[in-house]
């Protein structure tokens, strides 16, 4: 049985007053899912398909990356090997769109990083 990965994205907005609305509009626009629901409040999203469902939550934290990224895409899909390409469909319209940072993490690995660089992304809590 061959290794899969699991992905999952940081996220910041460039602009701290944009709505959340846009942020998850442009999500599951990539996704090419809609969303079940949207918690405005809570800053979460969760959408549901028949491939598996995907995430947004609001995780702020005091340390970097989060610090600047603190919104986090999961995705959870019933066929893992395509969790790679859902990701960087993601990736790519939040990069294309100019309004976020976003990191790009493969088992909490750094892949690649609109704003955060490979040399920069250091864990910041040692694994157990």
């Amino acid at each position: 049985m061959a290794f899969v990965r699991e992905y999952d994205l940081m996220v910041g907005f460039l602009d701290q007053e944009q709505p959340f609305e846009r942020f998850a509009e442009v999500v599951s626009n990539a996704a090419g899912q809609s969303w079940q629901r949207i918690l405005e409040g809570e800053r979460r999203a969760l959408g549901v398909s028949t491939s598996g469902r995907f995430e947004i939550y609001y995780e702020p934290s005091d340390f970097e990356p989060f610090s600047t990224h603190p919104y986090r895409i999961g995705l959870s899909l019933y066929d893992l090997s395509g969790e790679l390409e859902l990701a960087n469909r993601i990736y790519d319209a939040l990069a294309a769109s100019g309004a976020y940072r976003v990191i790009l993490l493969g088992d909490d690995d750094f892949v690649r990083g609109t704003h955060y660089t490979e040399g920069e992304w250091e864990e910041p809590i040692p694994p157990l």
